[in-house]
Parts: C-alpha cells; structure tokens; sequence
C-alpha cells in the first residue's frame, strides 16, 4: 500500500535556495520519495554541492538533479522556469525559502518566481503545490497567490521560522515542506504555519 505522505516518483520540484544547509535536507527528502530536482540559488557551487551530495546517496546516479543558478543579471524567474521546464518537461511543485534572498525587496523578487512556476503548472494541468519559507510579513501575499491558484488546483502556503528556534531547525522544514507537497496536502493552502524546530518545547 502506497505511503499517502510519498511525493508521488516522476513529478519534479523546482527549489530555490540561498544554501546547502537551507537546501540539503529538503532536497534529500523529496530525493527519498522519488521526485526529480531542479535546485537553483545565488550559488551555483553551493546548489551544485546539493546535486552531486545526492547522487551519492545508497543507489548513485539514480537521483535526477539539475543545478541552475539564479542571482540578479545571470538568471530571472521567467528564464530559470523556461530552463527546467526545457531540462525536465514539467514543474509540479515549487519550494521557495524566500527569508533573504527573494523576497520583495531583492532583485529577483519571490511574486515573479511564484508568478512564474504557477503559469508552468497551469500550461502543463498540473494540480501544483508551492510552499515558500520566510517571514511572517509574506502572510497576506501569500493568501492573495493561493486565492489566485485555488481555481487550477495550485496551492500555497508560507512556512513560519519562529522566532528563536532550535538548531535543527532546517530539517523541520524541510519535512513541513515535504508534507505541504505531498497528496494529503491537496486542501491546505493560503495558510501561515509557524515551524518551531523539534528541540523547542511546544506550548501547552
């Protein structure tokens, strides 16, 4: 029986990030359930150190991904989608960690991005999934992408670092990212969730 928290194998996730210990655990999670990965960032050595850590995980050369890099005057939003939709055919998700890099006030702004990935979906009828990661000020804009999405079947949602979190907490998001991607997320979006990190002892 299927695990119904797997990203179902062949779909592709585009993710964008500023580092390898942003990126890694993410990446080595959708790896593990079979996606194939177009990993972009300001870095092309360190999304490039992602892509060859995973092609020596227990089974080398069966994990497809592709670096690509993304920083103001080299590549835009508009050219890296056309690129992996050139490379790998299709986008069915977008992973986005939007706390420094891409968000409103940088070069290559996250609504492009998302803007972008969204129109992919659309043109290949894709029931897509975009979760970005950044600050709690993306909340309403957030909900305006999702009520956008809604209709094509897209949905997305913004993951929260709280403040003061604990030290692992790249690996909680990346399986509170892995988990908005998954079939079960399919009715969650427009939502603002605060991820804590497993080492921080949670409210009563």
């Amino acid at each position: 029986m299927p695990d119904p928290f797997r990203v179902p194998s062949g779909r592709v996730a585009l993710v964008v990030t500023r580092s390898h210990a942003v990126g890694g655990p993410l990446c080595r999670a959708l790896a593990a359930e079979g996606a194939r990965l177009a990993v972009a960032g300001p870095s092309l050595l360190e999304v490039s150190a992602i892509c060859a850590g995973l092609g020596r995980q227990e089974t080398p050369g069966a994990v497809t991904a592709l670096p690509y890099l993304m920083a103001p005057g080299a590549c835009g939003p508009r050219r890296l989608v056309a690129a992996v939709m050139d490379d790998l055919q299709r986008i069915d998700a977008l992973a986005l960690d939007a706390l420094d890099v891409l968000d409103a006030q940088a070069a290559v702004p996250a609504a492009a991005l998302v803007a972008a990935a969204a129109r992919a979906m659309v043109r290949g009828g894709r029931a897509g999934r975009i979760v970005v990661t950044g600050p709690p000020r993306l909340d309403a804009q957030v909900r305006l992408w999702a009520d956008a999405s809604r209709a094509h079947g897209i949905t997305v949602n913004l993951l929260v670092p709280a403040p003061g979190a604990a030290e692992d907490l790249a690996e909680d998001l990346a399986a509170g990212t892995a988990l908005l991607l998954s079939p079960l997320a399919r009715g969650i979006t427009g939502q603002a969730i605060e991820v804590h990190g497993s080492g921080v002892p949670r409210r009563p």
